[in-house]
């Protein structure tokens, strides 16, 4: 689980780092195809953290689905679909 933590820290960290004004002056220091390089190898490294972390981390369930909820949504799933095709063509 705590390489799932790092992993997503990493992986989010890093992509929050171009919208603080730290980006110009690290792409002033190492130039720009180094800075592309870095991110790119940082967000990699932070994404295979979360795969091989989610890999590691036991399933814990959230709660007990009910038994009729299957059902149900096979029932109320083709009018939710018809309904959000039908809001998007009406704003077309």
């Amino acid at each position: 689980m705590i390489l799932l933590i790092v992993g997503v820290t990493l992986f989010f960290g890093i992509h929050l780092l171009p919208s603080l004004s730290i980006k110009v002056k690290l792409v002033e220091r190492v130039g720009e195809n180094s800075y592309k390089l870095i991110f790119s190898v940082v967000s990699l490294t932070g994404l295979g953290s979360i795969i091989y972390g989610f890999k590691l981390s036991e399933f814990v369930p959230l709660w007990d689905p009910l038994p009729w909820g299957r059902s149900a949504t096979y029932w109320v799933m083709p009018i939710a679909i018809v309904l959000i095709c039908a809001q998007v063509i009406e704003r077309i």
